[in-house]
């Protein structure tokens, strides 16, 4: 190899030398650096999307703690509703499947609910239909994504009176 290299004249030595770096450059722009820029572009919009997101589940979470009890809610109240079956009846409406809720309720009354999987919509579908059945107001959401398009949630709800 040194002896082909020493037969090249210094023109073309310097021609190889500077095609050699290039296609060098070439092979780490394409195989390295490339892909790395596109994904840092990607994450960025992710993240701009899920700040918007994250937003957009804040604000709805104070429209639907401001809004209050319902006069169907103080009927269902009234009525002596059962939380629980007003809960598995909201998210068979919601379209949440029974197998990701889970539903408990302490002796204070409060209704507390876990959700694994379900479309962001759905679960806010099923907490409107719950302050509107039963009288019982928000009184923490939590959510956080689990899957595009779906999250993972903790909502309370409690009597007007808590």
């Amino acid at each position: 190899m040194n002896a082909w290299w020493q037969a090249r004249q210094p023109r073309e030595r310097v021609l190889l030398t500077v095609m050699t770096i290039a296609l060098v450059g070439a092979v780490v722009w394409w195989s390295l650096l490339a892909p790395l820029t596109e994904r840092g572009q990607q994450l960025r919009a992710q993240r701009a999307a899920a700040a918007a997101d994250v937003a957009w589940m804040r604000e709805a979470a104070a429209r639907l703690a401001a809004a209050g009890p319902t006069a169907a809610a103080a009927d269902a109240a009234a009525a002596g509703l059962d939380p629980l079956v007003a809960a598995q009846q909201a998210a068979g409406t919601a379209e949440i499947p029974a197998t990701a809720v889970r539903l408990t309720v302490g002796q204070d009354g409060r209704l507390e609910a876990s959700f694994s999987a379900v479309p962001f919509s759905a679960l806010l579908h099923w907490t409107e239909l719950m302050t509107e059945r039963t009288g019982l107001q928000l009184n923490a959401f939590s959510a956080r994504a689990a899957a595009p398009g779906l999250v993972e949630a903790n909502v309370a709800l409690t009597g007007a009176s808590d």
